[in-house]
């Protein structure tokens, strides 16, 4: 048995200079010019690109920015990816999450800044290989890059955003307990605690292979006994194939095992409750890896009644986890429609970022 692969969206000091008005101004990068992507290099006649890097530790990672034309301060965008290791550096011709692309490009020509930072071991970031990378380390990454975007001098300090796509939505709130943020908005994000998702996300994923009901109660008896070992008792999966050997499949993931059990440490209610801010909650309908509507429905009650943050629920008609437009969950689960068309970028999403979380 398997649970459906979903690819992975599958100092010296150089300093970077460019000219604010008459005041030079300047991002610390010790990465010195990118390599990351080949060529042609990512570019844009509508903003600027520049390229510098934060440091957690001994380890320095980059971080792309986009700034737009002007003297004035803008407000800025962090963006944070979903699970899995993979490059936001957009340059050369090879695969990119197209997705993320479309969503930066259209938030840098509204006038934001925006931010991207590079898991460690991935683009030009340095340090441990993303593959071995923890929950926790990879949260300090995108802490540190937060905290260098609101400390430039071209970026408005009261209107600082967060973006955060599926696990990106998970590590969102944690960012904002620690910089100050105007709202945050996630996509195809978690609405429960780690161990109930996995056992939701398992069953909906067994009913869309084509299982029947039956097979799939009898299968997530044997799932529900590996997660529980696994998240709640944290045993290694060493450990836990000695007692269930035949359960292998169950370890295949995106992340370390390690950073896997951290992030079933995380408790969304809790989390954003702390980040005292507002929240958009997008929720595809055609979304089969995201927490669905109706998880999102408890969480917004409770968060919402607690009184420290507030959250917005948004449905966002056919969009997928990919953010795609699929007509059903299973369109989205076979990677096409059923005329064997492809799944093409949702379009419509951009404009609910405009008006439901950036409000212009």
């Amino acid at each position: 048995m398997f649970i459906k692969k979903i690819r992975p969206l599958c100092v010296g000091f150089v300093t970077v200079l460019w000219c604010l008005g008459t005041q030079a101004v300047s991002i610390p990068n010790e990465l010195g010019e990118p390599t990351a992507g080949g060529f042609p290099r990512e570019s844009s006649s509508a903003y600027q690109i520049i390229y510098g890097s934060v440091k957690v530790g001994n380890e320095v990672q980059r971080v792309i920015v986009t700034k737009p034309a002007g003297d004035k301060p803008s407000p800025a965008l962090l963006f944070v990816g979903g699970l899995g290791c993979y490059s936001m550096d957009f340059s050369g011709t090879g695969p990119k999450p197209d997705a993320y692309h479309r969503i930066i490009d259209f938030v840098a020509r509204l006038g934001f800044v925006t931010m991207r930072v590079e898991k460690t071991g991935m683009g030009d970031s340095k340090g441990t290989p993303c593959q071995l990378q923890s929950f926790q380390r990879e949260l300090a990454g995108f802490k540190a890059g937060m905290k260098a975007l609101a400390s430039y001098p071209f970026v408005q300090k009261d209107r600082l955003y967060i973006f955060g796509h599926s696990i990106g939505g998970v590590i969102a709130p944690f960012i904002a307990q620690e910089v100050s943020v105007k709202k945050i908005a996630v996509y195809g994000s978690l609405a429960t605690k780690w161990f109930d998702y996995d056992i939701s996300n398992h069953r909906r994923q067994f009913l869309l292979a084509g299982y029947q009901p039956n097979q799939v109660a009898g299968i997530m008896n044997r799932i529900a006994l590996v997660s529980q070992e696994f998240y709640k008792y944290k045993k290694t999966p060493q450990e836990i194939l000695t007692k269930y050997p035949d359960m292998n499949h169950y370890f295949q993931m995106q992340a370390h095992w390690t950073y896997m059990q951290e992030l079933g440490d995380v408790d969304p209610v809790a989390d954003i409750s702390q980040a005292r801010t507002a929240v958009v909650v997008f929720s595809g309908s055609s979304d089969f890896i995201g927490s669905q509507w109706s998880e999102f429905i408890s969480m917004a009650a409770q968060i919402n009644g607690f009184g420290t943050s507030s959250v917005k629920l948004v449905a966002v008609p056919n969009g997928d986890h990919f953010i795609r437009k699929a007509s059903s969950q299973l369109s989205s689960f076979n990677g096409k429609e059923p005329n064997e068309s492809p799944l093409p970028f949702q379009e419509s999403f951009l404009e609910q970022i405009k008006t439901d979380f950036l409000e212009l």
